[in-house]
């Protein structure tokens, strides 16, 4: 896989609503070497350098050159340490930046356990989701954090219909523009404050959250106890970016919409 090919997204055709487009990236800060970066003549993954805006802009562009009309834009990025619930601030700035140039769900991942989520701009951003299912089961030193529970993570959009952009409009009346750059931030309502978008336009409907615990390598429903658990954690780490958790009687865990 060279580095053309590394860009090029994972396409998910979704029926009369358009495609799902994942693009991934791994960054340095997660301990990838510069290696291992693909190059025109070489594999490797598609390796972010830094997190600067630079580089988020670089690879939005990227992205909105692949996409279509109706199309869901994904950034996958494996970043920062396996464990510790800190989000250092370069993710934050690269993440809201992508969600300014037109990114839809920004999909953080390298620790072993999840960690703080945000809705930014309408847009989801995860800044760590943690193991699924994985063979370290059973590794000492860290059982605080517990790895051993993994999330399910649904998130349902309605997205832009085909046809249109998938852009935020410029004023009430409904004229639209794309996105460039930080331009997003402005398109607000005076009134509330709230991102204005087109009729018909990509909105996020609802995050839910499955809770799971990993168990000689099987994936299993989280106990009562252990969703409770993970609820207290995710809203304590979520609450200073101003989302917010709520419990369901079936254990399961919903993202509280602004």
């Amino acid at each position: 896989m060279n580095a053309k090919e590394a860009e090029a997204p994972a396409v998910f055709e979704v029926t009369r609503t358009g495609r799902v487009l994942v693009f991934s990236f791994g960054s340095v800060t997660s301990g990838i070497p510069l290696r291992w970066a693909a190059a025109q003549d070489r594999p490797g993954v598609n390796l972010l350098g830094d997190l600067s805006h630079e580089t988020s802009h670089r690879i939005a562009a990227q992205m909105q050159d692949a996409r279509s009309p109706g199309d869901t834009a994904i950034a996958s990025i494996h970043w920062g340490g396996n464990w510790g619930y800190d989000i250092p601030e370069a993710q934050i700035r690269f993440a809201h930046s992508l969600i300014d140039e037109g990114v839809d769900l920004v999909y953080g991942h390298s620790s072993h356990h999840a960690k703080a989520m945000e809705v930014y701009q309408g847009c989801p951003i995860f800044y760590g989701c943690g193991d699924f299912l994985t063979d370290y089961e059973g590794i000492r030193g860290h059982e605080a954090y517990r790895g051993d529970l993994a999330v399910m993570y649904l998130i349902t959009l309605d997205p832009p219909q085909s046809g249109l952009s998938h852009s935020p409009c410029n004023d009430i009346s409904g004229r639209c523009t794309p996105w460039r750059g930080a331009q997003r931030r402005s398109n607000l309502d005076p009134q509330d404050g709230k991102l204005l978008r087109c009729a018909r336009n990509g909105m996020l409907i609802e995050v839910r959250l499955i809770p799971l615990q990993v168990r000689h390598f099987r994936l299993n429903r989280a106990s009562a106890t252990d969703a409770r658990w993970l609820h207290r954690m995710l809203n304590r780490e979520s609450t200073p970016f101003g989302t917010m958790i709520s419990l369901s009687a079936d254990n399961s865990l919903t993202v509280q919409l602004p």
